[in-house]
């Protein structure tokens, strides 16, 4: 005669599916914060490059030195860094774009995102007010 046992597993279908849920939420909230870092320092670098462009007469090499100087490689996952300035006598305008790599982040083999494009503009016009007293 054959008897039932019950088998005893180390964890139920019940808690995998939860562990593999609360991973994949881990995972989509460590997208959020770093892209959102990302995002608030491409900002600040746009407005630090537009403010060193408005009182240079080399805005280009100013820009892309302020750009290596604020997004290291090693310790972001933003890819192809680049900035361009327009500049012109009373304005000056400036792009700031970069692409996320979010494949080389942990956790996020799930979200399938693929590649995030980040991008900030900045404008700078000047206003000058003359009074003559005769």
């Amino acid at each position: 005669m054959h008897t039932l046992q019950k088998e005893q597993g180390v964890m139920s279908v019940a808690a995998a599916m939860f562990l593999t849920g609360m991973l994949t939420f881990f995972g989509f909230v460590l997208v959020v914060i770093i892209s959102s870092t990302t995002d608030s320092k491409l900002s600040m670098l746009a407005d630090s490059i537009l403010y060193s462009a408005s009182d240079s007469h080399s805005s280009a090499i100013d820009a892309q030195q302020l750009l290596e100087a604020n997004i290291p490689s090693d310790n972001m996952s933003l890819k192809q860094p680049r900035a361009s300035v327009q500049k012109e006598e009373i304005q000056a305008s400036v792009t700031v774009k970069g692409t996320m790599d979010l494949d080389g982040l942990m956790l996020t083999d799930q979200l399938k995102t693929g590649d995030l494009d980040i991008s900030h503009n900045a404008k700078s016009q000047l206003h000058q007010i003359t009074l003559e007293i005769a």
